[in-house]
């Protein structure tokens, strides 16, 4: 992805380095709060991006991962209605933005979905789509169209 925002929000780390980026959050929130967030941060292991961290501490840290999901669906219709991304680039752009938090199945403001977006704009993209939610080929935005009768 090249050194962003995106990278910092839906890179994959290592839980202990989530915790590490966390202890050095936590000593700004009250001593009751920070305690329930190192409890929680104890129980994660693997790779993890923040979405995933965020959602594990629960209710508290909801605006905060909301926040990161909009901005990892934003970051796939974008990267979808792209002609211009390669095709090696594709698995790791979906796998990133899925696990931080985006969805396949979720519609734009045009009711479209990735699949949509991605055939409208002839991208690469397209292929990662179809391989991980099938279905989106059926979904039909505001217009009533689906992606499959986009593509005939």
């Amino acid at each position: 992805f090249g050194s962003s925002i995106l990278d910092i929000l839906i890179m994959l780390r290592p839980a202990e380095e989530w915790r590490t980026i966390f202890a050095e959050t936590l000593p700004r929130l009250s001593a009751q709060f920070a305690l329930g967030v190192h409890e929680t941060l104890r129980l994660l292991r693997g790779c993890l991006s923040l979405f995933e961290v965020l959602s594990a501490l629960g209710f508290e840290w909801r605006e905060a991962s909301d926040a990161v999901r909009s901005f990892s669906q934003d970051f796939l219709f974008e990267a979808c209605s792209s002609g211009s991304m390669h095709q090696s680039d594709a698995p790791t752009v979906v796998e990133g933005v899925l696990r931080g938090g985006a969805s396949l199945l979720c519609a734009d403001s045009h009711g479209r979905v990735a699949a949509h977006v991605a055939v409208t704009a002839g991208s690469p993209m397209l292929n990662r789509v179809l391989r991980d939610a099938p279905v989106a080929l059926l979904a039909f935005d505001y217009r009533g169209k689906t992606a499959l009768e986009l593509l005939a």
